[in-house]
């Protein structure tokens, strides 16, 4: 993230510059861990992962502000009786402003009680998520449930071979919410512009982990095409996330309109149960105004 990636929050620490659609994605987030956390109950060790963990605090350019995922995941309990939240959990970041603000917020956290997770088991890393969240799983107990969130903002933070080491270095019990940059970064590359397109192919074949999309993109000759497009990445990405995963689903859609929006959510799980505590949680957005059908 850059300077320009922050504004000052009202607690004295940097916040993430944001728009009122992030509130969506993190809704999901937020509707889908009390029932994750109770079907994992029975499990000794319940970890949430947050690889582009951010400073935890959002703000928008009129002032208002929300939690980001770290804070919301500390806050997490299930929705059982026991009510039991993460016994664990990890932040990365890259860069030291991310990392000193997210430390100073989960201290507050922790000091006012908001914090649910013991302070002990929470952990702040410094470093490239790709190496370090490959490192982070292969240490976790096999038996254990982990909640892995990758919020990305473009195809070079996150190449095809992360996915793959990620699963391969996991407990079984793997659940993984990340963005999709469709609109955001990758429409932006591409465009209808070939020539300029083609200094970023190599960067998508690595994104995707295939060059599959160059064939998408070959039949896209005009911006009315743009549409058709979009369904073409979306459904080629959810089909690499089910040669991991058993399922995956476009969890929510933040930005205009369903076919239009800024980027795309994907949860995936080899868990039934999971699957359908996401599509739960993917009916009830900000507001709690419930959708009708899913975006998948």
């Amino acid at each position: 993230m850059t300077s320009n990636d922050f504004l000052p929050g009202s607690d004295g620490q940097p916040a993430r510059r944001a728009g009122d659609y992030a509130q969506e994605k993190l809704a999901f987030l937020k509707a889908f861990m009390p029932p994750a956390l109770s079907i994992a109950g029975r499990k000794p060790t319940r970890i949430y992962v947050d690889l582009f963990a951010g400073p935890g605090m959002n703000r928008t350019v009129d002032g208002s502000e929300f939690d980001g995922s770290p804070l919301l995941a500390l806050e997490a309990r299930a929705t059982a009786r026991d009510s039991k939240p993460f016994t664990d959990a990890h932040f990365v970041n890259l860069e030291s402003t991310s990392h000193d603000a997210l430390a100073a917020r989960i201290a507050r956290a922790q000091h006012d009680g908001r914090s649910v997770v013991p302070a002990d088991r929470v952990r702040l890393h410094t470093g490239d998520a790709n190496v370090i969240g490959p490192q982070l799983l292969r240490a976790m107990p096999r038996a254990a449930y982990v909640l892995l969130f990758a919020d990305i903002t473009g195809v070079k933070h996150w190449p095809w071979r992360s996915v793959e080491a990620l699963r391969a270095a996991a407990p079984r019990s793997l659940d993984l919410y990340v963005l999709f940059p469709l609109e955001m970064t990758i429409e932006r590359l591409l465009g209808i512009d070939r020539e300029r397109a083609k200094r970023y192919e190599a960067h998508l074949d690595a994104f995707f982990g295939t060059d599959t999309w160059r064939a998408h993109y070959s039949k896209r000759v005009s911006s009315s095409q743009g549409a058709a497009f979009r369904t073409a990445l979306i459904e080629l990405y959810r089909a690499r996330l089910r040669s991991l995963w058993k399922d995956a689903i476009v969890a929510c859609a933040p930005g205009f309109s369903e076919d239009r929006a800024l980027y795309r959510m994907f949860f995936a799980t080899s868990h039934p149960a999971a699957m359908r505590a996401a599509k739960w949680a993917h009916a009830r957005p900000p507001g709690g105004q419930m959708r009708l059908s899913l975006l998948d």
